[in-house]
């Protein structure tokens, strides 16, 4: 938002806005905003009010006035919802507990649901009917999916080798490659390793190992779902692009070693991309479900829900090559940085008008887009929460519309589906034993449920800060990849909060390495993307380099260092953090604003 929320307010009388905004408008002390400058605030999918949910965030804040403040004049709060959800419970108290902890962070006491206008519901309406879950049994045979386990062991035994006596994590390692449990185990790996290695070669070892593993692990969720040349195709891009003269400058014998390891293999993973007797036998049964539904209603239009982003290119690649179903002319739509509002628009309409008769999307289309055409809803090995099952069924808002799951018999997604539907009625039945209460009960039960967890959040701020104090002085930032210097935390000012630059013009200079930037992108007319940042000794992804204010300025990710420094009694102090905004409780950041880069010094950038 280039005009700030507070001169909006100032002109408008009703504003459609995301969250974020008003919570950073919230905390912003140029133009900071009073909740008590607000009459009403309505919060769209108030089920996310939760935890630390930016819904949550502002209610906290709205919440802590009512305690500290108790005269001032809140606005009042109405949330829309399909479904409360029940937060995953196992049992009915559970569901209740999980409703009444939303309404208490929602500071809501009266809860509405359609009654008396039931049949005027259901004619505006339209529920898709659920065929039960398509169980798939898998590939009789999977060479892929053998080869590249036998790898990932290989890679595995590089790690333990190398750091198993310190890494405790590398002694249990998750028997399935392809399972979220795998992947949560390299995370895991990946962080305690920046924490414990001290030796700079070992560390370097461990983590590029983990960059392996994740690419191997995610080419083999590619080959359950879909095409095993669709899996072999994301692999050998991935190592093409690491044998790029540029990234073997800073290779060492591990890295030489791990991309053998794929060539070895890759003619025969070209052989098995291509032998029908290797094909997936969920796609078999997807095909015939689509060709089924468009055969009945030609004018169809389905979406279709994958879980990975890298899903929705081989799926979108498989239909654009199957001669039978290019007739859906399919495109996609994930969210994250991937892509913009505006592309999800642009996509939308053309769906709408019948462009693209198939999406191929993620859960960025669970809620809060109105797809009104679609009549048909898949899903393939995707199974969401209790809440994303009831909003998935609205996606298919046509008439007569369907919904399908088709999922892997080795996996348990049809059990999960049941459990969905169980919840669903959990929820409504949560909220119906709500709704019962006489008012004043329901109102006293919130307020001392607020209190409790109001006097929790302050004790909570002030163990973490005892915890965790603010450190005076200079902190090092050791690359995260090797442990080589990259800058000290005084180099290191804020912009925008958001926007974390290094000003020391040595960074670019002796320790970083400068490339051009794969998706180079103008955001707004004061900042630009223009190259990236990696460490010039092992090609560790150390950020971007950016145009701001007219300033070339490396823009660093905190995620990619280690956070180091020895105090006063010799004690090394060691962090590692995903967030700048943990990050920042750690060690002071100095505030730039747009001044400041104005009469900043232009840095000698090397050329790229």
């Amino acid at each position: 938002m280039k005009i700030p929320l507070k001169a909006m307010l100032e002109s408008h009388n009703v504003i459609v806005l995301t969250a974020a905004i008003l919570d950073n408008a919230l905390r912003d002390g140029d133009h900071l905003v009073e909740l008590e400058s607000l009459a009403l605030l309505i919060f769209d999918e108030c089920h996310h009010c939760m935890k630390d949910h930016v819904y949550n965030g502002i209610m906290k804040r709205y919440r802590y006035e009512k305690f500290e403040y108790p005269d001032t004049k809140l606005p009042q709060i109405v949330g829309l919802t399909a479904t409360t959800g029940t937060g995953k419970a196992k049992s009915q108290i559970a569901a209740e507990e999980h409703v009444f902890q939303l309404i208490c962070n929602l500071d809501t006491s009266y809860i509405s649901v359609v009654e008396r206008n039931q049949n005027i519901l259901q004619e505006r309406i339209n529920v898709s009917e659920e065929v039960s879950p398509i169980c798939v049994d898998p590939r009789e045979e999977d060479p892929f999916k053998t080869e590249v386990c036998k790898i990932m062991c290989e890679i595995e035994n590089i790690m333990k080798d190398a750091a198993e006596s310190v890494l405790r994590d590398l002694r249990s390692v998750p028997r399935d490659k392809k399972s979220p449990s795998y992947m949560q185990w390299l995370s895991r790996v990946d962080k305690e390793s920046g924490k414990v290695l001290e030796d700079g070669d070992m560390l370097r070892i461990v983590r590029t190992c983990v960059r392996h593993l994740q690419d191997y692990h995610i080419s083999l969720g590619i080959n359950a779902e879909v095409r095993t040349k669709d899996a072999y195709d994301y692999l050998n891009l991935k190592y093409k692009e690491m044998s790029d003269p540029d990234q073997m400058e800073a290779f060492n014998e591990t890295d030489f070693s791990l991309l053998q390891k794929f060539m070895r293999k890759r003619r025969m993973f070209g052989d098995v991309s291509k032998n029908p007797k290797y094909g997936n036998p969920l796609l078999k049964t997807l095909k015939d479900i689509i060709l089924r539904e468009f055969n009945q209603t030609p004018k169809s239009r389905a979406l279709l829900f994958c879980q990975t982003v890298e899903a929705t290119k081989a799926l979108k690649t498989w239909i654009e090559e199957t001669d039978s179903l290019r007739f859906l002319i399919p495109n996609r739509m994930v969210g994250g940085k991937t892509m913009t509002s505006a592309q999800h628009k642009e996509i939308l309409d053309r769906f709408q008008e019948g462009k693209h008769k198939l999406l191929v999307a993620t859960n960025v289309l669970e809620e809060g887009i109105d797809v009104a055409a679609c009549n048909l809803v898949m899903r393939l090995n995707y199974v969401p929460s209790d809440t994303g099952h009831t909003q998935l069924k609205g996606r298919g808002r046509a008439e007569n519309s369907k919904s399908y799951l088709i999922a892997s018999s080795e996996c348990n997604h049809a059990a999960w589906e049941y459990a969905n539907k169980a919840r669903s009625g959990m929820s409504e039945r949560a909220v119906a034993s709500l709704r019962s209460l006489p008012t004043r009960e329901l109102k006293a039960r919130m307020l001392r449920r607020q209190r409790e967890d109001f006097n929790q959040h302050k004790l909570e701020e002030q163990s973490a800060g005892n915890a965790r104090p603010r450190h005076a002085g200079e902190f090092e930032l050791l690359c995260g990849g090797c442990r080589k210097f990259a800058c000290s935390t005084l180099d290191i000012g804020a912009f925008k909060d958001t926007q974390h630059v290094v000003l020391d013009e040595q960074f670019l200079v002796e320790r970083a390495k400068l490339t051009p930037h794969p998706k180079p992108k103008k955001i707004d007319h004061e900042f630009s993307k223009i190259g990236k940042v990696h460490c010039k000794e092992c090609n560790h992804d150390w950020g971007i380099l950016a145009i701001i204010c007219q300033q070339k300025l490396p823009i660093i990710k905190i995620s990619s260092f280690i956070i180091e420094k020895e105090n006063d009694n010799g004690e090394k102090l060691k962090y590692v953090e995903e967030k700048w905004s943990n990050a920042r409780k750690i060690f002071n950041v100095r505030v730039l604003k747009r001044e400041d880069l104005q009469t900043l010094k232009k840095m000698n950038v090397p050329d790229f």
